[in-house]
């Protein structure tokens, strides 16, 4: 008997019936594409769990008190062409016989000189803040080798300060006994580093669920147990020849297993000649050399669990291959739903988002997310209305095709605007999102840029302001003045200086004259008050700050090249840096998800479209319409939803979009919300002139 079952589920897997057609292309292809997106969310999950562990190998582990260690460090921030990186100071303690040497590291760097990652190399920042480079590392051309790197963009270096200078007592500085989890020590510096390379674990398992492996998923189980007049007809035939009901099963599980292997052995092929690469589209992140390559081990797995999902899935009862007219007139009569409470759930989330911009802080996210959660939930309950009102109006044309396609539509609203509702849906967040992503890279800083350094000497500012042109004519722009940590005392040269840090042109211009210019400055650096005269000696690390405002065409670039040669140099500002080279990945990530979300809801809208061939190409034959009426009415019938709903969708993207950002912004994104909308109405129609065709077949075979 089991050789009979494989043999009936062999024969519907090869079977050339047309009305088996769609099913057999949708599992092949559903399961490619479940394939590759599961591969790539393990394949993800696994470089991040690298990453951090190479990162975890380079973390210092400290003394209690900072005192008896080989080593003595310190983390500073360096920034260049936006973009944040730490540079860690490093300086052997007196007396020290070997040190302990971070990984990607053969020696400690020479006096003066910095031992940098490939990315820094090949961008030039040692040539744009004037440091020498160190030949100690272990990668190529002495670079910092790959054990010691999250990625290959990362930019990283280890510095030793030059010559006849240290990096002072007190302060950040930490004494480390060695780097690792192996080291002896009293534990681990936390929170050393800046904005990590590449996203954390926890991140990336949440990131690829949510944007691979469901979405995914999704779409092999639509694709699992597509429309199958074969399938159902065969199912009934063998249950009256007498097999059970679970034999039946087995049968159509099998057979889905038949079809499914080849897309996931295509799917496995195709992540295994992706998978060298290194690079995203889109994005500044590089891995390292394999890090998506996963061992055949976990290919097999999932390889395995695509396939088993699919299987199970096809094992499903079959529905049956047609209906009679009183079941066709049954499924007909669904409940019609006017969608008013939804049309009513929906402009109240349109009035909620307005509503937010006239809120500030967290109360304004707060708002926002609750207009944004009831548009997203009345969307698909509004959309019966919408459907409604189309419907009605195409039912005034005389030609029965439309006709009919409009009384659909009329009296079936709910079931008809379904594949529509999914796409809208899409649209509608995909929309959101794209406002989101835009709206934070449009942050700018005040210009204010704050600079300290370790083991001050006489001189150093003086130097530092040489090479910055402070005082030069023509030099504008950097305003200096000196804040005490401990008084929190702001001091600058004159008035005017003041008021360029206030971020006015001269203190003539400030309301309230000198006391008002002083009092701005003070808050705008965060200090307590400020006073005009020259600011006592620099004689303690870490008790001055020197404070500067940058004009037009100046950079925070430019103070950190003119302080880069002092010992742990570190300069701060609130000039808007370039996310992390990971979170660039949320945007194609986002597209992905919603890639193949938009694919399982077209499936949708095809398998729909294919039921009802199945269903109505006698009944409506027989009743005096043509095939091509028939067609033509299927047509209309499935694209009206989605004309309506788009559009629809689109609008509340642009109304979030408005409510979340500025109209500025809203001007800039509504190109690309409106061209969104059209790609998914474009692609929609696609899909229908391919099922079209594919119809036209079944319902020629229907009424022969």
């Amino acid at each position: 008997m089991t050789r009979t079952l494989l043999a009936l589920a062999a024969r519907g897997a090869t079977t050339r019936d047309l009305a088996h057609r769609w099913r057999q292309v949708s599992v092949l292809v559903g399961s490619l594409l479940a394939t590759l997106a599961i591969l790539a969310a393990t394949a993800f999950v696994v470089a991040a769990h690298g990453a951090q562990t190479r990162a975890d190998a380079r973390t210092p582990v400290v003394t209690a008190d900072g005192t008896g260690a080989p080593l003595r460090m310190v983390e500073r921030g360096t920034v260049w062409d936006r973009r944040q990186f730490p540079v860690v100071w490093l300086e052997a303690s007196d007396g020290a016989g070997d040190v302990p040497l971070p990984p990607g590291l053969a020696a400690l760097p020479a006096p003066g000189t910095v031992a940098a990652s490939p990315a820094m190399l090949d961008a030039g920042v040692l040539d744009g803040l004037d440091l020498v480079a160190s030949p100690v590392g272990t990668g190529a051309r002495g670079a910092i080798g790959d054990e010691g790197l999250r990625a290959s963009s990362e930019m990283l270096a280890y510095a030793v300060p030059a010559p006849g200078r240290g990096l002072g007592k007190g302060g950040s500085v930490v004494g480390v006994t060695g780097f690792g989890p192996d080291a002896a020590g009293v534990g681990t510096l936390q929170g050393w580093e800046t904005e990590p390379e590449t996203a954390p674990v926890a991140w990336v398992v949440t990131f690829a669920l949510l944007t691979l492996v469901l979405p995914g998923l999704v779409l092999l189980v639509g694709c699992a147990s597509s429309a199958s007049a074969y399938r159902g007809g065969r199912a009934a035939t063998l249950r009256v020849l007498g097999l059970s009901p679970g034999q039946v099963r087995a049968v159509g599980g099998v057979e889905t297993l038949l079809v499914a292997v080849p897309g996931v052995l295509l799917g496995v092929l195709a992540w295994i000649a992706l998978a060298p690469g290194r690079s995203f589209p889109g994005g500044e992140l590089v891995l390292l050399p394999g890090a998506l390559v996963l061992p055949a081990g976990a290919v097999a797995v999932c390889a395995v669990a695509v396939a088993g999902v699919a299987g199970v899935v096809g094992a499903l009862p079959a529905r049956p291959a047609a209906r009679t007219t009183g079941a066709l007139t049954s499924a007909l009569r669904a409940r019609a739903g006017s969608g008013r409470a939804g049309l009513v759930l929906l402009g109240a989330g349109f009035a909620v988002m307005v509503a937010s911009r006239s809120t500030a802080g967290e109360l304004a996210y707060l708002v926002n997310g609750v207009g944004l959660i009831a548009t997203a939930v009345g969307l698909p309950l509004a959309m019966p209305w919408f459907v409604r009102a189309v419907g009605a109006a195409v039912s005034r044309s005389d030609r029965p095709e439309a006709w009919l396609a409009g009384r659909r539509l009329v009296h079936s609203p709910v079931a008809l605007a379904r594949p529509g509702v999914a796409i809208a849906l899409l649209v509608f967040l995909l929309g959101a999102a794209t406002s989101v992503v835009r709206d934070a890279a449009d942050v700018e800083g005040s210009g204010t840029v704050v600079a300290n350094w370790r083991d001050p000497r006489p001189g150093d500012l003086a130097a530092v302001h040489d090479r910055l042109g402070v005082g030069s004519p023509g030099a504008g722009g950097f305003a200096v003045a000196m804040r005490s940590d401990r008084g929190a005392t702001l001091h600058v040269a004159t008035c005017d200086d003041a008021a360029r840090l206030a971020g006015l042109p001269d203190c003539s211009v400030v309301v309230g004259g000198p006391e008002a210019a002083l009092a701005r400055a003070a808050e705008r650096v965060g200090a307590l008050d400020a006073t005009v005269g020259d600011p006592p000696e620099l004689t303690d690390a870490g008790a001055w700050d020197v404070v500067y405002t940058l004009g037009p065409g100046q950079r925070v670039e430019d103070v950190e090249a003119a302080f880069a040669g002092l010992p742990a140099a570190n300069v701060g500002s609130d000039i808007a840096l370039r996310p992390p080279a990971a979170m660039a990945l949320v945007g194609p990530a986002i597209l992905m998800a919603a890639g193949l979300l938009l694919a399982a809801a077209l499936h949708a809208f095809g398998n729909r479209s294919i039921g009802q061939s199945a269903d109505d190409g006698r009944l409506l034959t027989v009743a005096g319409m043509t095939v091509r009426q028939v067609r033509r009415m299927h047509r209309r019938t499935l694209l009206a939803p989605v004309v309506v709903t788009v559009p629809v969708a689109t609008g509340a993207a642009v109304v979030e979009a408005w409510a979340m950002t500025s109209v500025e912004l809203t001007q800039v994104v509504v190109a690309p919300l409106v061209v969104q909308g059209l790609v998914t109405i474009g692609a929609t129609a696609l899909v229908a002139l391919g099922v079209a065709r594919f119809q036209l077949r079944l319902l020629a075979a229907a009424t022969r």
